[in-house]
């Protein structure tokens, strides 16, 4: 058997401070002086004190995680689907964060049933349309929100894509720098 669970009660202890004060620290509801803070973090650290899901949710904390809308479509490559999808994921666990896979068909009702419960800090988008369905329920539910293709008109919206233009005249420069004067291109 492994060693009890550290609650937030030892942590208070353990910083010298009380509950409400390391629950403040966590939130960030509540301003903390730097050397209360520094205690609390400390007594953090050497506790390995891991805040629970289900609570920071209820406090309205932050969870530590993201949904990732990435629907499994019969028409979409699947080794390039999974690239993308162990991209975002490698990139959350390197600031902390764990993903929750939305992958049905229907990732609208997933994304405002997660969004709405407070399930999750954000969202990244995966199969994003022009005249994409998501961009009212984020806005709607005030979600952060990445989107992995670039829906139309987004001010309001962090957007990535490939920019398949550049790529195709890199290519077509590099085949032709090489002395080809003809090109095939399958698709």
């Amino acid at each position: 058997m492994g060693s009890p669970m550290v609650t937030i009660h030892d942590v208070a202890k353990a910083a010298g401070v009380s509950i409400s004060t390391v629950s403040y620290a966590l939130s960030g509801k509540r301003s903390i002086s730097v050397t209360t803070r520094n205690r609390i973090d400390a007594a953090i650290t050497e506790l390995d004190y891991r805040p629970h899901a289900a609570a920071r949710m209820l406090a309205g904390a932050r969870t530590n995680i993201l949904a990732l809308s990435a629907p499994l479509r019969q028409d979409g490559h699947l080794p390039t689907h999974m690239r993308f999808v162990s991209a975002v994921v490698a990139a959350s666990r390197a600031h902390d964060y764990d993903v929750l896979l939305l992958a049905t068909d229907d990732e609208v009702s997933g994304i405002r049933r997660v969004g709405s419960s407070s399930l999750v800090d954000g969202v990244v988008m995966m199969g994003v349309a022009t005249a994409d369905e998501h961009l009212p329920i984020v806005r709607d539910l005030a979600l952060p929100a990445a989107f992995i293709g670039v829906p139309g008109d987004v001010d309001d919206i962090a957007c990535v894509d490939l920019d398949f233009a550049a790529a195709a005249r890199d290519a077509i420069d590099r085949i032709a720098e090489l002395g080809h004067r003809t090109i095939g291109m399958i698709g």
